[in-house]
């Protein structure tokens, strides 16, 4: 008899080993649950942010694109704006030059001999070759200068706008 209870001992301090592992590994298990959960969690989480970080992106290279082909568009409209510009500063200075050479004209044609220059004062005019000064084509020219100035005024102004950041 005391060798079936020894017997007996032994089998149940094994059956509570067995059930102290197998409440352990139900432990473990259960753990391995949690965090199969929180991970699957998580990577929901990560994966919803990722999309919207995605979403973000594209949206951010629409905008690039947009910005670089607005970028190419003034940049065609500034060299045009400048060529433009140099047109005008080219045919303003050709009419100042004739404006210049008409008031020349002007002024000789008022010269008389023995009376003092109104520019310079002098007496003598040996310069002086009898072209008469046309005043409609110098009034016509002056108006000309000033349409040019404004215009030039306007280009310049259109040209810093095109440039502007």
């Amino acid at each position: 008899m005391e060798e079936t209870y020894q017997q007996a001992s032994k089998e149940i301090e094994s059956l509570n080993k067995s059930l102290t592992d197998l409440e352990a590994n139900r432990l473990s298990l259960e753990s391995l649950h949690e965090a199969e959960k929180l991970f699957q969690s998580v990577g929901y989480s990560v994966d919803k942010q990722l999309a919207q970080a995605l979403k973000e992106i594209e949206a951010l290279n629409q905008e690039l694109e947009k910005t670089e082909k607005r970028h190419q568009t003034l940049s065609l409209d500034s060299d045009q704006a400048q060529e433009i510009l140099n047109e005008l500063e080219e045919k303003l200075r050709t009419t100042l030059a004739s404006r210049r050479q008409l008031m020349i004209a002007q002024l000789q044609a008022e010269l008389e001999d023995g009376q003092p220059c109104m520019v310079c004062g002098s007496l003598d005019h040996p310069k002086v070759d009898g072209t008469q000064a046309d005043e409609t084509a110098l009034k016509d020219l002056m108006d000309q200068v000033e349409e040019l100035q404004a215009q030039k005024k306007s280009k310049s102004l259109s040209c810093q706008i095109v440039r502007l950041p």
